[in-house]
């Protein structure tokens, strides 16, 4: 977190410290003398707010605003956000002319003067690191009902973008919500969830849940090392990229190189369930064409009304014919590259010889 030319550094033990970023210099507390002592800090409107502060969980402690100097003051001023309801301010996240205030169970937003008195979003999330916002849509995980699912929120309620991914999720023990920590590019939303889970028999180390916000589509993979945290970074070229660090202690650069920090990728790519029109009706497929980049003899398989993966094929060509005799009442496709160094883009499908069941048209 940066503000008036320091980066702020709370952890909720130790003293709020500053850094003016130059070289040979330590931390100190120009700026923060007398900021309360928290482990949540976010700038609105010209002033440091500061929160999760040990003995008052529902408070949220606000600067003066700088004065002609740069210079700004604490003097204990906050604004309390319902606290009887028996939880704490987790999250903080701007969001164009609004604060959002996260609890573990629930979601205020502030516009530098007033607040709800109760609760109206009856949805949290359980930490800062989980926290993105992409276009105007913040992204968060919540506890609903017992299990996970992952929200976006603009300021009027929050809409769950998880839903088709509810198996994943549920694999997932809500207690690991703690260790969830995201990163995001400019038409993503990235959201490691602490460890490995597994889904529809394939286990996936270092999960991660991701979501295109262009396509409003979501998508699963894994990784090396589950990530804590990612923020945008540019450097003294004035090039962007994501940096982001693991549980390992390393930080990394998203979307540079063919790997994941040296580990050969992993990929399956699974195509929705396809009816062909009604899913009551048998089909037949009996002939089908695979576009694809770099192929590299990626496995095709199939399964049919539900039933186990088979193996049909592999790519070799980035125009692939595949000639099957293929009967059900609905299919999902599967293709599948392992360990790979290199990339593989899948272009689509498409289905150029199947019929309906006469009998059951």
């Amino acid at each position: 977190y940066t503000f008036l030319d320091y980066i702020w550094a709370v952890n909720g033990t130790d003293t709020v410290r500053t850094w003016a970023g130059t070289a040979g210099t330590g931390w100190g507390t120009t700026q923060a003398v007398s900021a309360p002592i928290g482990s949540l800090v976010k700038n609105f409107y010209d002033r440091v707010n500061i929160a999760e502060v040990a003995g008052f969980p529902s408070r949220l402690y606000r600067s003066s605003i700088p004065d002609s100097s740069g210079n700004i003051t604490w003097t204990g001023e906050y604004v309390e956000f319902n606290p009887d309801d028996n939880d704490s301010i987790t999250a903080l996240e701007r969001n164009g002319g609004l604060l959002f205030v996260f609890k573990r169970r629930s979601l205020f937003t502030y516009n530098g003067v007033q607040t709800q008195p109760d609760v109206i979003i009856d949805v949290g999330t359980p930490n800062q690191e989980c926290v993105q916002t992409i276009r105007g849509n913040t992204f968060f995980p919540s506890e609903i009902n017992g299990s996970i699912a992952v929200f976006t929120y603009n300021g009027q309620y929050p809409t769950e973008v998880s839903r088709g991914w509810r198996k994943f999720f549920n694999a997932i023990p809500t207690s690991q919500l703690t260790s969830f920590g995201s990163w995001k590019d400019e038409d993503h939303y990235y959201l490691s969830v602490g460890g490995s889970v597994t889904y529809e028999g394939v286990t996936y180390p270092a999960a991660y849940f991701g979501y295109c916000v262009s396509k409003a589509t979501g998508f699963i993979g894994s990784m090396d090392n589950p990530v804590k945290f990612g923020i945008p970074r540019v450097d003294s070229s004035s090039n962007l990229s994501m940096v982001f660090g693991n549980t390992n202690g390393q930080v990394l650069t998203w979307g540079s190189g063919n790997t994941w920090n040296g580990t050969a990728i992993t990929s399956h790519l699974v195509t929705k369930e396809l009816e062909f029109g009604s899913r009551f009706q048998e089909k037949t497929i009996r002939k089908f064409v695979v576009y694809s980049q770099n192929p590299q003899g990626a496995s095709i398989r199939v399964r049919i009304d539900g039933a186990q993966w088979q193996d049909i094929g592999s790519l070799s060509k980035p125009l692939q014919v595949i000639d099957c005799n293929l009967t059900g009442h609905w299919f999902e496709f599967m293709f599948a590259l392992n360990n790979s160094s290199e990339q593989w883009i899948f272009d689509g499908i498409d289905f150029v010889d199947y019929s309906l069941d006469p009998a059951q048209v």
